[in-house]
C-alpha cells in the first residue's frame, strides 16, 4: 500500500494505492493487483468522483470505471470515507486492450526498464522520451493508453511522452517502457488528431484525413458532455485519459478521471465565472493547446454532442435530481440515494477531519455534508435547465 496522486498526496487525508499479490475481485471491482483509494478531501460532498464515474459507465464510456464507497482503516486506526476504484491500466477488468509491453519483453534478452532513456527532440517531436529497446513487435498499433496534461508538468521524472505540435504535453502510462518506434507511431497519431481538430475544415494538412477518421467520436462526445455537464476544471489538460487498441484505427476517449474540482467546486479567481451552473464552459476557450474547445467548433462534432445530450445525458440527469426512476440507468442514482447510503459514514468522515480544516476547496460549495450535498444538488438542477433550453428547443 502507497500513497498516490501529483497535488491530492499533499493533503493531510492521503489517496492510497492498494496492490495484491495477486489478482483479486477486491468488492465486486473485479480482478486485478491494484486498486484505488480517492481520498476526495476537496469535495465536500464526498460524491463528485462517485457520481461522474457512475455516469460514465451508464452512458456506455469504453472501459469506464467502477467504484465505491469505502471506511478506511489502516492497522485499526480510521481514517475516513474513501471511494475505491479500479487503476487505470491494461487488464481483464480494467483496459482490456492489447499488452503490447509484454508482447515486446518476450523479444528482448533484458528487462524493458535496463535499457537507456532517450530524452530529446526527434524529427519533428519535442522533448520525446523512450527507452532503447532493440526489438520491436512487427505491429506496434496498440495498445496503448495515454494522459494529457499541462507542459510545465511535463519534467525530466517524467518516464515516457511528448509534447505536441500543439503544445500540449501527452504522458504514454502503457507500455510503461516504450520503445523509439511505439513512441514515434503514437505521437504521430495524437498530433495528426490535434492538427485536424485546429483547423477549419477539420482535415489534418499533412495525412489529408479528418478528425472523424482518426477518434472515435462516439467516446469523444460521451467524454465531452461528461467535462461539460461537470464543468470540470481539469477538462482541458489534466487527467485526461485516452486509449489506442491494436489493430484499431481510432484513438478512444476515456476512461474518466478525477472530478473532485468540478461541480461548481473551485476557488481560482479565474475560474469563477465558468463555474455556476448556468452558460457554456468547454466552449468558452480559444487556444489550440486543448481539445474539446476545438471539437467543439466543428458543426458535425457539436451536432453529435447535442444528440448524446438529448439521448443519453439528459436522462441521467434527471435520474440524479429524483426526476426520473433509476430503474435501467444502473449503477447510477439518485443523489438522495446516494446521500443515504454514506450519510453516516460522512458524519464520520468529517469528525475525522474537520470541515472547518480543508483547505483549498470553494467554501461557496458547502460548509459540511448536507450543505455540500445540497450545492451539488442545486448545480445539476442549474444545468439541466441551462442545457435542456440551448440544445433541447
Amino acid at each position: 500500500m502507497k500513497t498516490r496522486g501529483n497535488t491530492t498526496r499533499k493533503y493531510p487525508k492521503k489517496p492510497y494505492q492498494i496492490k495484491f499479490e495477486e489478482k483479486t475481485d477486491f468488492f465486486g471491482l473485479g480482478k486485478s493487483k491494484k486498486f484505488i483509494l480517492l481520498a476526495d478531501y476537496l469535495d465536500i460532498s464526498l460524491l463528485r468522483n462517485r457520481i461522474t464515474y457512475d455516469m460514465a459507465v451508464t452512458s456506455g464510456l469504453p472501459y469506464a470505471l467502477s467504484s465505491l464507497h469505502a471506511d478506511l482503516f489502516i492497522n485499526g486506526e480510521y481514517r475516513g470515507l474513501y471511494l475505491l476504484t479500479e487503476k487505470i491500466e491494461i487488464g481483464d477488468s480494467s483496459v482490456d486492450i492489447h499488452n503490447l509491453e509484454k508482447e515486446t519483453e518476450k523479444l528482448n534478452e533484458n528487462p524493458l526498464e535496463d535499457y537507456p532513456r532517450y530524452d530529446g527532440d526527434s524529427e519533428g517531436l519535442r522533448n520525446a522520451r523512450w527507452y532503447d529497446i532493440p526489438n520491436n513487435p512487427e505491429d506496434v498499433s496498440g495498445g496503448y493508453i495515454l494522459e494529457t496534461d499541462k507542459v510545465f508538468r511535463y519534467n525530466k521524472e517524467s518516464d515516457a511522452g511528448f509534447i505536441t505540435t500543439r503544445n500540449m504535453a501527452v504522458y504514454i502510462k502503457e507500455p510503461e517502457y516504450p520503445s523509439q518506434k511505439q513512441v514515434e507511431y503514437i505521437s504521430g497519431l495524437v498530433n495528426s488528431f490535434h492538427r485536424a481538430i485546429t483547423e477549419k475544415d477539420g482535415i489534418d494538412p499533412q495525412t489529408g484525413k479528418h478528425f472523424s477518421q482518426i477518434g472515435d467520436m462516439t467516446s469523444f462526445s460521451k467524454k465531452y458532455l461528461l467535462e461539460e455537464v461537470s464543468k470540470n476544471f481539469d477538462a482541458l489538460l489534466g487527467s485526461q485519459y485516452f486509449f489506442k487498441e491494436k489493430g484499431d484505427d481510432f484513438l478512444y476517449a476515456g476512461p474518466a478521471w478525477d472530478y473532485d474540482l468540478s461541480y461548481g467546486n473551485i476557488r481560482q479567481e479565474g475560474f469563477m465565472k465558468h463555474s455556476g451552473g448556468r452558460h457554456f464552459y468547454l466552449s468558452t476557450y480559444t487556444t489550440k493547446e486543448y481539445w474539446y474547445n476545438n471539437l467543439i467548433k466543428h458543426e458535425d462534432f457539436e451536432q453529435l454532442v447535442i444528440d448524446t445530450y438529448g439521448d443519453v445525458f439528459h436522462p441521467m440527469l434527471e435520474v440524479l435530481l429524483g426526476i426520473r426512476e433509476e430503474a435501467g440507468y444502473e449503477p447510477l442514482k439518485s443523489i438522495a440515494s446516494y446521500r443515504e447510503e454514506i450519510e453516516a459514514s460522512a458524519e464520520m468522515n468529517f469528525t475525522r477531519w474537520l470541515p472547518g480544516g480543508i483547505k483549498d476547496y470553494y467554501k461557496g460549495a458547502g460548509f459540511d455534508f448536507n450543505s455540500g450535498v445540497k450545492y451539488l444538488t442545486r448545480f445539476l438542477e442549474l444545468r439541466l435547465e441551462f442545457l435542456d433550453r440551448e440544445w433541447m428547443k
